[in-house]
């Protein structure tokens, strides 16, 4: 189970100005978000905004702790195509590992801190943030690590996205949805364990669990991959259109993999399954069963999964 709490002002002394409070609390992971945001930097068309972060999760033989702030910015460029660039600073705490953990998480425990710049396009068409119908959102991103910013981590993490809405008849949408990472250590590191690939869940392939699939160490835990590929296909429809109650059917495949391997080796992970979802007053709420298509010895078959938030 997790909660959500967030309270937010969208006009801050009526200047426009954002201010919002996030938290996440969960028997496994936690969250929390302090940002502001000022639409209008000078009166021109530049954004920008500052965040300040705690996020800590616990895996199966270890536990991950972030704690970091970041400022960011962002500029239209052609039409509905915006530009945008942030920087981050984070101290990265890796503890609790229990002995039988693989040795790249013995390896790995203490702290290291990574500063990073991260450039983005995005171009974003949608009819409606919360519950699109129309429209497609696409962007490309590099994150850039270490290096001349400073920080114990050296990467260089490649990224692109694409998603498309469209309903052709029934009030009944269509969406597809693609993802794929590329994640490279320089400087003669290794990928850090905390930015690998793992994939699994409500947020990437249902029907498993959540970051269970990508490569694994030798003892059978996952440690995940430097290159990840990520599909969605859904159909969702009208169940109770005034209280914005809607069903859907979904495909789901994608697979990380490591550093020696080649992108598809060994094929994608798949699941089918449905689900409800309904715009309530809170927020998007999600309540869906994935069924997985090919189970490996010791993986459930399918799986319950409830989020709130979007849906990806």
């Amino acid at each position: 189970f997790v909660g959500t709490v967030q309270i937010s002002q969208s006009n801050l002394f009526g200047r426009g100005q954002r201010l919002s409070l996030v938290a996440q609390l969960g028997g496994i992971s936690q969250f929390y978000n302090l940002g502001f945001t000022e639409p209008s930097l000078f009166d021109s068309r530049l954004s920008g905004g500052v965040d300040i972060y705690n996020t800590r999760r616990i895996y199966d033989r270890y536990t991950v702790q972030r704690v970091g702030g970041g400022l960011r910015s962002g500029f239209p460029l052609v039409g509905r195509t915006r530009a945008f660039l942030s920087y981050k600073y984070e101290t990265i705490t890796i503890s609790d590992a229990l002995p039988t953990a693989s040795f790249i998480i013995l390896e790995s425990v203490g702290i290291s801190t990574t500063s990073s710049v991260t450039g983005q396009i995005r171009r974003d068409t949608r009819d409606n943030y919360a519950d699109p119908t129309q429209g497609s959102d696409n962007s490309v991103s590099l994150e850039y690590a270490g290096g001349v910013l400073g920080g114990t981590n050296d990467f260089t993490k490649y990224g692109a996205n694409s998603a498309w809405w469209v309903t052709p008849f029934w009030s009944s949408t269509f969406t597809t949805r693609g993802r794929i990472g590329y994640l490279q250590g320089r400087e003669g590191s290794n990928v850090p364990l905390f930015e690998r690939y793992r994939l699994g869940g409500i947020y990437s392939v249902r029907g498993f669990k959540a970051w269970t699939i990508g490569p694994v160490a030798p003892n059978g835990e996952v440690i995940g991959g430097d290159k990840e590929l990520l599909f969605n296909l859904e159909w969702i429809f009208p169940l109770i259109k005034q209280l914005k109650i809607k069903g859907l059917v979904f495909f789901d495949a994608g697979n990380a993999w490591d550093v020696a391997q080649p992108f598809l080796d060994g094929g994608l992970r798949t699941s089918v399954g449905l689900g409800l979802r309904w715009l309530s007053p809170m927020g998007p709420l999600r309540l869906e069963w994935g069924y997985n298509l090919q189970p490996k010895p010791g993986e459930s078959q399918s799986a319950w999964e409830f989020a709130v938030g979007t849906a990806f």
